[in-house]
């Protein structure tokens, strides 16, 4: 049977009444999560994964694929009122959303994500449907050669997200790496930088990390600094313009490309996926000036490669069996325990399953889009709640979502503390996002590195011996060059403009 007529067979058993109705609920209780901060896709999954080992594979499969796609699409809601990313894929929403929301263009934001995130969405299901296996081909040709060398060329990001200060940039993401050191070595086993505390030998989870960061930062600052009637902004206009519809849809198209092709790769992640798609958009972008200060653009194009990369996540996931997160992992964990092992032959031995998951994320991609467009204004309106009582809500959702990652109260108390350093970092003008960029890819940059070395028992020459990943490695060089370029052409202007 043709891709069209297997498609065509997973709509059938997709459109029977009790399928359909999993894939709305699996939307909305994703949508619903995703705005809470804290508790992400892969808490969601985790929480319900009990719960649908007693449904057919089929209904499971579909309720928690609506689940993980719809927290994507809720994630960017608390990042555009609140200043606070509901996953790590929404930190770049936070650089533009939350500047238009306190200009009172909260509810264009909203809309934006939500049709970047459809944009983004289809077009990797797209290319799921009808590229799998020749994608596949491909990405089981990349090695940890060539994976370290695409996470080495992610890392020059940091020189763009510095800042105006280079070496304050610089200073975030070495700190970054160093609360990735804290706990068990992978390698040996051997403690690092716990000083003998027990609770640290697990680590730092990265949620309390960024709900510290931006949520508890943003309360301690708006009380500081008595900005609580900052959020009593109108939230003005819901849809955006004809012109602002142009203006977006070939960011959001670039996004969809840039997140569908990270995530193909095996271990590439969404979080990655909208750094480097806002990236590249501010790079293009002829005029730079609003990026950071509500560019509708940039958000068009980060919110699009995130959502990119969960459809193109499927690839590896079906074909290899590999999980590029940790919710793809529950995902692929709900698949082994339903008899359903992804790999080579799932599209053989699993057709009927596989086909009618392609078809629940063609549905349920359009499904977020009717129920989030409508509801932006009821999103929106979180704003016109009292900061105090706001605050309040939001310190409480907080602490629970950072105790449920781990149930331990070691994750609330790292939530306050780096709530602290947040609010200092950026009363000091310190970057947040190095930070946040390295601890997302120093977990899996480093395995990398050690699963190379390996391989050529000791010999760094591995990475220059293998083309794809020495073209890597080129473009690392090319984009630390361009980047340190624009940087002193920056500050030649502004000495210039001084005179």
């Amino acid at each position: 049977m043709d891709i069209f007529g297997n498609l065509l067979s997973g709509f059938e058993t997709l459109l029977t009444p009790f399928t359909l109705l999993m894939c709305v609920v699996g939307g909305l209780l994703g949508t619903l999560i995703g705005v809470l901060p804290g508790l992400g896709a892969t808490a969601a999954l985790a929480i319900l994964l009990p719960l649908t080992t007693q449904m057919s594979v089929i209904d499971s499969i579909v309720l928690l694929c609506g689940v993980f796609m719809g927290s994507f699409y809720g994630s960017s809601t608390t990042s555009i009122l609140l200043n606070t990313p509901g996953q790590p894929a929404s930190v770049p929403v936070t650089r533009d959303g939350y500047a238009l929301a306190k200009i009172g263009k909260a509810g264009t934001a909203l809309v934006v994500c939500g049709v970047a995130s459809f944009v983004g969405g289809t077009f990797s299901i797209i290319v799921l449907t009808f590229f799998a296996p020749a994608l596949a081909q491909v990405a089981i040709h990349v090695g940890p050669p060539e994976y370290f060398a695409v996470l080495v060329a992610a890392l020059m990001l940091v020189l763009s997200l510095a800042g105006k200060s280079l070496i304050k940039g610089l200073i975030t993401a070495l700190l970054g790496f160093v609360i990735y050191l804290v706990g068990l070595d992978p390698v040996s086993g051997l403690p690092r930088l716990t000083f003998g505390v027990d609770s640290l030998l697990g680590g730092i989870d990265f949620i309390p990390v960024l709900i510290g960061l931006y949520a508890i930062s943003e309360i301690l600052i708006n009380f500081t600094d008595n900005r609580g009637g900052v959020l009593y902004q109108k939230v003005g206009k819901l849809y955006p313009t004809w012109k602002e519809i142009r203006r977006i849809f070939l960011p959001a198209s670039r996004g969809a490309v840039i997140g569908t092709g990270i995530g193909v790769v095996p271990g590439g992640s969404a979080a990655a996926a909208a750094f480097v798609g806002y990236e590249v958009e501010q790079r293009m972008a002829k005029d730079k000036s609003m990026f950071g200060k509500g560019e509708l653009r940039g958000i068009a194009s980060s919110e699009s490669a995130n959502n990119a990369a969960t459809g193109g996540a499927m690839v590896p996931l079906f074909t290899l069996g590999i999980p590029a997160d940790p919710a793809i992992a529950v995902l692929l964990g709900a698949l082994i325990i339903q008899g359903a092992t992804p790999g080579p032959t799932f599209f053989t031995e699993h057709s009927v399953l596989a086909w009618t998951i392609i078809a629940s994320l063609f549905v349920t991609n359009v499904i977020l889009l009717i129920l989030n467009v409508p509801l932006v204004g009821m999103w929106a309106s979180i704003i016109k709640v009292p900061y105090p009582i706001l605050a309040g809500i939001v310190l409480t959702v907080c602490t629970i979502g950072s105790y449920a990652v781990r149930n331990s109260m070691v994750d609330v108390i790292a939530m306050l503390i780096f709530g602290v350093l947040g609010y200092a970092m950026r009363k000091m003008d310190f970057p947040l996002e190095p930070l946040v960029l390295t601890l997302i890819l120093a977990p899996i940059i480093n395995p990398a590195f050690i699963q190379s070395l390996a391989m050529s028992n000791g010999n760094p020459a591995i990475f220059v011996t293998r083309p794809f990943a020495l073209l890597f490695f080129v473009i690392a060089a090319a984009l630390l060059f361009f980047s340190l370029r624009s940087r002193k052409r920056k500050e030649l202007v502004s000495v210039l403009e001084e005179y």
